[in-house]
This record gives C-alpha cells, structure tokens and sequence, in this order.
C-alpha cells in the first residue's frame, strides 16, 4: 500500500510538472549598409575577436567567416538558443555552427549571418550518465549581435 502511494505521489508530481515554453520574437539574419566592403568586415572581425567567437576559416575574397563554437556553457547556449532539458535533465552545454557571408554591391555592403546550435543534456538517474544532443532553434540575439557591430 505504501508504494502505491509513493508511485501516485511521483505521477502526480511528473504531471505537475511542464518544460516552460519560449517564445521566439521573429529577427532579422540580414542587413545591407552603406558602407564599404572593408569597413563592413573590419567590424566584423574586430566584434568577433573581441568577443571570443571562435572563428573556423577567414576568407576575404569570397567573403565568407566560417564561425564553430564547441563547449558552450548552459547560460550561452540558453541565451542563443530555445534549449530545454526533458524532466529529471539537465542542460551541460552546447554547441554552436555557422558563417557569416559579407557582399559587396556597389556602395552598399550586405551581411547575412547563418547559425544552428544544439544542446547537450544530461541525466544523473542512469548509470553511467546519459547525454543527449538535440538541434534548437536560434532566439536570435547572436545574429542580432553580430548584426549591429557593422553599424549603420
């Protein structure tokens, strides 16, 4: 009788209990300036090595910055992105994928940030641990980041 009542006491509880949702405000992964080419990407470089964006490859001619951060902590990737961790989970971090491709027309410059994260979580019920990694969509703060440190 006892564990009748421990098991419905553990099924009321797992159904009380909900992942919070989060809200994704629409944001822009684009902007064109009136700027020039080299203005535009010296930005560019400059916001992401001041800000410890790990950068994969640089290529000015093509214009293209290969961007990969591994090992995000749970607070960037829950800043970045709409990660949640199943019930009993936790979220351990993270990791981030993407590029930045700069345009030249005429006297305007175009910047299109292109980014996918996903989280790890983990659960301490089994042994040993499990980890899960699970794609989640962008909140748009890092494009919007990025985005601004080009300018107006």
């Amino acid at each position: 009788m006892k564990n009748l009542s421990i098991l419905t006491l553990v099924m009321f509880l797992a159904s009380c209990a909900s992942t919070p949702v989060v809200e994704i405000q629409p944001f822009d992964k684009s902007r064109t300036v009136e700027q020039p080419f080299d203005a535009v990407w010296t930005n560019l470089i400059r916001f992401m090595s001041t800000n410890d964006i790990s950068i994969a490859s640089v290529e000015k001619d093509s214009g293209l910055i290969v961007l990969t951060g591994d090992n995000l902590s749970p607070g960037v990737i829950t800043e970045y992105c709409d990660a949640k961790a199943p019930l009993f989970w936790y979220l351990t971090g993270g990791i981030a994928k993407g590029s930045v491709i700069v345009i030249a027309d005429d006297d305007f410059t175009t910047v299109t940030v292109n980014t996918k994260f996903s989280a790890t979580a983990s659960t301490t019920l089994t042994n040993p641990p499990q980890f899960s990694t699970k794609p989640c969509n962008s909140r748009g703060a890092f494009e919007t980041s990025v985005l601004g440190s080009i300018g107006s």
